[in-house]
Formats: C-alpha cells, sequence, structure tokens
C-alpha cells in the first residue's frame, strides 16, 4: 500500500544480492498484467550470472486470480534457492492457498502508509540517512505537505 516503502525496501534487496556489475542479467522486473506465472516459474528457475543470486521482481500481483495463484504452489514448495522472487501487491488475500503457503516458505512483508504519529520520527530518520540537517518546523511543514 505505501509504494515509496515497497520501492526502498525493494531497494535494500537489490542492493545485498545483485551487483551492479551483474544486474542487467541478475535482476528482473516483471508486470503481472504483463506476464503469467509459467513465465514467472521460468525466470524464476533460471541460475544466476556471474554472480550467487538473482532477483525476481512481480509488480501488481494482485492482478493474478486466487485460483490461478495456487498453480505455483508446487514452485514455492521446490524454489531455486538462488532466486529471490517478490510478489509485490497493493492488496493480497491473506486466506488463499498460495498465501497460507507463501508464509509458510517465505517472508510476508507488509508496508502500510505511515501514520501520523510515525511520521515525525521517520522523517528525522530519513534526514539523518541523508546527512541533511532540518531546521525549526521543517518536520511540520514536510507532514502538512
Amino acid at each position: 500500500k505505501e509504494p515509496f516503502l515497497t520501492g526502498q525496501a525493494l531497494i535494500l534487496l537489490k542492493n545485498k544480492l545483485v551487483s551492479t556489475a551483474t544486474e542487467a542479467f541478475n535482476y528482473e522486473v516483471l508486470r503481472a498484467p504483463e506476464t503469467n506465472l509459467a513465465q514467472i516459474q521460468a525466470s524464476a528457475r533460471l541460475l544466476p550470472m556471474m554472480g550467487s543470486h538473482r532477483l525476481l521482481v512481480v509488480q501488481e500481483a494482485e492482478e493474478f486470480e486466487a485460483a490461478e495463484l495456487a498453480k505455483f504452489i508446487p514452485y514455492l514448495e521446490n524454489p531455486n534457492p538462488s532466486t529471490c522472487l517478490c510478489f509485490v501487491s497493493s492488496k493480497a488475500d491473506l486466506r488463499t492457498k498460495f498465501m497460507l503457503k507463501w508464509k509458510q516458505v517465505g517472508l510476508l512483508l507488509s508496508l502500510d502508509p505511515l501514520t501520523e504519529r510515525q511520521l515525525p520520527a521517520f522523517i528525522k530518520a530519513e534526514a539523518q540517512r541523508f546527512e541533511v540537517v532540518l531546521g525549526n518546523g521543517v518536520i511540520e511543514f514536510l507532514i502538512d505537505q
């Protein structure tokens, strides 16, 4: 639900798993409306080239029907250990067979929008991360914006 936090999480994964030199070979982004689960599975089965891992990101995964995703469970039961597969979705029914299996074998990360109470600490931490000094009232101004 929170595109900024989702993007940040994917950047962290990419930086951890894929080197800049091998990014063209080992980092792939697919969009659910433009692909199917057979293509995703085939891509997930590929071995990394000149690196130890591949990162495969499937955007807009909410476009897949629950019955279609259930056909992907055999891959989840025997995944390629060198591929980090991320399904990114703005909404997910956690009661489906696919999601129940995903929670068993993988990681489910929920990135909801920050609450108004969380925003000041988040802005301050981001400013520190980028070594930016915020003047008086800047945090409140940014929250208002």
